[in-house]
C-alpha cells in the first residue's frame, strides 16, 4: 500500500506488486481480491480463449475480437459479470467510435451499477474499485491510491464490469439505438454500423434469463422477441468464428437481426 493508501482499507484492496509482464493477472488479481489467477492459470485460459476466437496470441499482447479481450473473457468466466469494453483512442483513432455509441453515457453510472473497471494504455492494465463512497486505482506499479470519480473518460481504454441490474437497461438501450439509427430494413448497407451493438447483445443476453412468466404476457412477449434476438446472434457469433467467412450468411444473419430489433 502506498502512502496515499487509506488504511483502515486495507482488509478490502488486495493489490500486487509488478512481476514481469503480468499487469493483466495483477489488475484481475485486484478484481477478486485475492491471487485468483497464477501464471500457469493465465497461460492455460489464453490458450484456451484462443481456441475461441482464432488468430489471437493472448499470452503475448491482448488482442480484441467481439469487443473483448483475455481480460473480459476471464471476468465472465469466473463472475458471470457483463464488461463493457470502451476502446483505447491513441492519436484520436476511436474519436468517431466514441462519438456515435456515446461511451460518456456510462459515466453516471459509475459508483452506481458500475462499482469497478479496469483500465488500459498502450503498455500497462491497472484495476478501479469503488469503496465506500471513493474510488481506488489499484496498480501493480504504483500501489493503491485514491483517485478522482470520472467526469469524462480519457483517451485510455475500459473495460466496465457491470452489476447485473445495469445488464438489462444496457440491453434496452442498444435494441433502441438500432432502431432509431437504422435507415431502412432493407439496407444491408446499414448492418455493419451495427456489428458492436450485436456483440455487445450476445454478451449481455447470456446474462440474463430468458423464462417466460405465468403472470405477465406483455412480458412474455419481450422475452418471445429477444430468444429470438438472442438465437440469430448465436448462429451471427458462431459464423464469424469461423477460420472461413460466409460474407453472404453473414449478411442475411445481420439483416434478419434488425428486422428482429425493429420488431421488439
Amino acid at each position: 500500500m502506498t502512502k496515499n493508501s487509506v488504511n483502515h482499507h486495507i482488509n478490502t484492496i488486495y493489490w500486487e506488486r509488478q512481476k514481469g509482464d503480468n499487469c493483466r493477472i495483477h489488475s484481475l488479481n485486484a478484481m477478486f481480491g485475492k491471487p485468483h489467477i497464477s501464471e500457469s492459470e493465465f497461460k492455460t485460459l489464453c490458450e484456451e480463449y484462443d481456441t475461441i476466437i482464432c488468430g489471437l496470441n493472448s499470452i503475448q499482447m491482448d488482442g480484441f475480437a467481439e469487443c473483448r479481450s483475455i481480460v473480459n473473457y476471464i471476468v465472465d468466466k469466473y463472475t458471470q459479470k457483463y464488461t463493457q469494453l470502451i476502446p483505447i483512442n491513441i492519436k484520436g483513432i476511436h474519436n468517431k467510435n466514441r462519438a456515435y455509441w456515446n461511451y460518456n453515457r456510462f459515466v453516471p453510472k459509475l459508483g452506481g451499477p458500475i462499482k469497478a473497471y479496469f483500465e488500459f494504455n498502450k503498455g500497462h492494465i491497472w484495476f478501479n474499485k469503488y469503496i465506500n463512497n471513493k474510488w481506488y486505482k489499484i496498480d501493480s506499479l504504483s500501489g493503491v491510491n485514491l483517485c478522482n470519480p470520472i467526469k469524462k473518460f480519457s483517451n485510455n481504454g475500459y473495460m466496465l464490469v457491470f452489476e447485473p441490474e445495469a445488464v438489462f437497461n444496457e440491453i434496452e438501450y442498444l435494441i433502441s439505438f438500432v432502431k432509431i439509427n437504422i435507415k431502412t430494413v432493407y439496407d444491408s448497407n446499414a448492418s455493419s454500423d451495427f456489428e458492436i451493438a450485436f456483440y455487445n447483445l450476445y454478451h449481455l443476453l447470456n446474462k440474463i434469463t430468458l423464462d417466460y412468466s405465468p403472470y405477465d404476457s406483455d412480458y412474455n412477449t419481450k422475452i418471445s422477441s429477444l430468444r429470438l434476438i438472442f438465437k440469430l446472434l448465436t448462429k451471427f457469433i458462431t459464423e464469424n468464428r469461423r477460420k472461413t467467412l460466409d460474407k453472404t450468411k453473414i449478411n442475411t444473419l445481420e439483416n434478419q437481426l434488425i428486422k428482429s430489433i425493429l420488431l421488439f
